[in-house]
């Protein structure tokens, strides 16, 4: 005589264990190819630094906005920090970074009206510093990254080239993750890309 095996009925506890089985596996891509409305995809020869030295205002993004300022480009790569407070831009005429370069050293500086608010030096091949690649100069945010809405990090990558306009791209890739809540595991990759015209001053 077979015995009838009876299935249990899925209650509150048993959907809410589905539930939270499929918040855990929470994750986010969006990587975002070189804009093609951009032109060809500058590029340098092995062995070669790209050179990226100049005096940059002004942003353009692949999503089409329309070009505006973007001094959090420069605070949240070289800086590492947040942005001083408002007041030191709300009265100000003109503001834009300039990156000098060398063979082993790019130094990147803030101005606010032709004053430094800030600067740094980054030297190549050295911890938090950059590298030479065949699709620009590379910068890493790496332990340093900024913490997201949760317990863990989502280290990042710069890598800047000019274009034959003397435009500055950049590409901007993250990929990290950690806990949500200190519970959910997440995951994220994310590609964008922003091109920063020559600085013409004001």
């Amino acid at each position: 005589m077979r015995r009838r095996i009876r299935r249990g009925r899925s209650g509150p506890l048993h959907r809410g264990l589905w539930t939270l089985t499929a918040m855990m596996l929470s994750g986010c891509a969006d990587n975002r190819p070189y804009p093609t409305e951009w032109g060809d995809r500058p590029t340098v020869t092995n062995n070669t630094c790209a050179d990226i030295s100049g005096s940059y205002s002004g942003c353009s993004f692949e999503d089409r906005t329309k070009p505006r300022d973007c001094p959090y480009f420069f605070w949240d790569r070289f800086e590492l920090r947040k942005m001083p407070s408002p007041g030191l831009f709300s009265n100000a005429i003109d503001s834009h970074f300039v990156i000098e370069q060398s063979e082993s050293k790019l130094r990147v500086v803030y101005l606010v009206d032709e004053k430094t608010v800030a600067e740094k030096e980054l030297l190549k091949d050295q911890r938090n510093g950059f590298s030479c690649t065949t699709d620009g100069i590379v910068v890493s945010n790496g332990g340093d990254a900024q913490p997201e809405n949760m317990l863990g990090w989502t280290p990042g990558t710069y890598t800047l080239i000019k274009d034959r306009q003397g435009r500055l791209i950049v590409e901007h890739h993250e990929s990290g993750g950690g806990l949500m809540l200190g519970l959910i595991p997440y995951a994220e990759s994310t590609t964008t890309w922003m091109r920063i015209d020559p600085y013409a001053r004001k």
